[in-house]
């Protein structure tokens, strides 16, 4: 962040791609990309706008704003895609900079170029997406999707609007925002090459002193969210409209909750912090209690009028995974222990006790109530008996850290599930097992002694992995790095200990409890 700007650079030398069989030919670059962890369902409709700036570039990168999900090997996705290679064609596109808006549905696309007279992609410009999953007054046949330019000369500029089901998405997706650079054809490396997009000219640096950084900000991004079906204007909100005014009366964000007004407007209750859209057949009118022109409490234009308030936040709580950096879960989920299983070579009293849950919100018990041991569920793969819970503290408003009954088990998968919902009742989003992927309601930890690089079995390249850790070659999957490096488990990673350990491990010394090498899991993960 700079200045309340949040920037995300793409550099042409990448620090964390070493390459150990020529360390004159570089690989890759450095892009950068964040989302937020929660996705949006599509049981509501979505009006998403944000501010961006793309800085001169060379050929061969691209920024975007995009939806994203995945599901069962397939994609769910609406783009705005902003192609270096385009903006800077001046002869080809003289008039404005084009953009590649690109829905897909269950990984089929639906490209279209688009450009808007006036546009330079290299000033600030305000971009919306309108997200439709289900018929609705604006595409009454179905679902559709519609791209638009807030023009700083000309107002609103519809730029695309899409109808085909098949080009719609309709599964859960998350907000991103990314800068990076495609493959083109011929590089090989196994990426697949998109060469509209693609410069050949762009190459990866050998040294930090011949790096090169290219920049892409963004100023705010704003999500609101209405039920399927409400009558709305077609005429979106002036440019520069009041916050609360720019999507329209029938989105509403968080902190928006209707109490006074006519149906489809929304006004503000200082008691809530849920979002909610009105939908009643008469006004609301106040009661008794705001004759005075006080402002209205929760106890207005409720149960006296029959308005019926339908909640915004109908999108679960989820678990906030981020490999691991602030904020989010520790260990992350997939995390294998490689560090030093015993004390004394006999007892196996060392390994994870312990897990820091972070959520996306405020989470209770079901049915209500503080989070507490009740609240978590234990399972591991096996067939042996399952640590419990003992004990939950509560770390702050969204996080809470479980200490186990027991260390657990080697070589089986250990899965903590949380069974909460959010203060308005909605239970934790439930997909069930994953598998690789990361699941919105549990964290999935595991122990194999000297598995540093996460592949479930015990091989001479952890010990590789361990030396190129410790040199700043080989990047952890997930924060802190002592999960990894710190191998005698005394909290500071990379000490000659640490590899004497790691040895040990391999070969079977004590402390170590057996020889490692050539283990695996017992078990996939669930």
């Amino acid at each position: 962040m700079e200045n309340g700007i949040l920037v995300i650079e793409h550099h042409l030398f990448n620090p964390y791609d070493l390459p150990f069989d020529d360390e004159t030919v570089p690989r890759t670059f450095l892009g950068g990309e964040i989302h937020t962890v929660q996705e949006f369902d599509p049981s509501m409709s979505y009006c998403i706008e944000a501010r961006v700036i793309s800085h001169a570039s060379p050929n061969g990168l691209v920024t975007s704003f995009f939806t994203y999900g995945y599901d069962s090997g397939r994609s769910d996705e609406i783009d705005f895609e902003f192609l270096s290679n385009k903006t800077n064609d001046d002869t080809t596109y003289p008039g404005g900079d084009p953009l590649l808006t690109n829905p897909w549905n269950e990984s089929h696309q639906c490209p279209e170029c688009v450009i808007p007279a006036g546009l330079d992609l290299t000033k600030w410009n305000t971009f919306r997406i309108y997200w439709y999953p289900q018929p609705d007054a604006k595409c009454p046949a179905g679902g559709c999707i519609q791209w638009w330019w807030l023009d700083p000369v000309n107002g609103e500029t519809w730029l695309r609007t899409e109808e085909v089901d098949s080009c719609v998405p309709d599964e859960p997706m998350a907000l991103y925002f990314n800068f990076w650079a495609p493959c083109y054809t011929g590089w090989g490396n196994g990426c697949g090459p998109w060469d509209e997009a693609a410069d050949a000219n762009l190459q990866p640096v050998n040294t930090v002193g011949q790096n090169q950084i290219y920049r892409y900000e963004i100023d705010y991004v704003e999500v609101r969210a209405r039920p399927h079906g409400l009558t709305e204007s077609a005429k979106l909100p002036a440019l520069g409209a009041a916050a609360s005014d720019r999507f329209g009366a029938s989105f509403a964000t968080s902190g928006d909750v209707p109490v006074v007004g006519a149906p489809g407007t929304a006004g503000t209750d200082s008691n809530s912090s849920s979002a909610y859209v009105l939908s009643c057949a008469p006004p609301c009118v106040k009661d008794d209690d705001c004759d005075d022109g006080s402002a209205c409490t929760d106890d207005t234009c409720v149960a006296t009028v029959g308005c019926q308030f339908v909640p915004h936040d109908a999108i679960p709580p989820i678990i906030v995974h981020y490999a691991g950096h602030e904020g989010s879960t520790r260990p992350c989920s997939g995390y294998i222990d490689p560090r030093i299983e015993s004390s004394n070579g006999m007892a196996l009293d060392r390994g994870v006790t312990s897990v820091d849950i972070h959520f996306s919100g405020p989470v209770y018990n079901v049915c209500g109530g503080a989070v507490d041991a009740t609240s978590f569920v234990v399972t591991e793969t096996g067939a042996g008996a399952q640590p419990e819970v003992l004990g939950v503290m509560k770390l702050n408003d969204t996080s809470y850290r479980l200490t186990l009954t027991r260390v657990i088990t080697l070589q089986e998968w250990t899965t903590i599930r949380a069974a909460v919902e959010d203060e308005c009742g909605n239970p934790i989003l439930n997909t069930g097992p994953g598998g690789p992927n990361d699941e919105p309601d549990r964290v999935d930890v595991a122990r194999l002694p000297g598995d540093v690089d996460q592949n479930a079995a015990v091989q001479p390249v952890d010990l590789i992995r361990f030396r190129q850790g410790c040199a700043g070659g080989f990047l952890a999957s997930c924060e802190p790095m002592s999960y990894y490096f710190d191998i005698d488990r005394n909290e500071v990673p990379c000490q000659p200990v640490d590899l004497i350990r790691l040895r040990q491990i391999f070969a079977g010394t004590p402390p170590a409890t057996r020889p490692w090498l050539g283990k695996t899991m017992n078990s996939a993960r669930p």
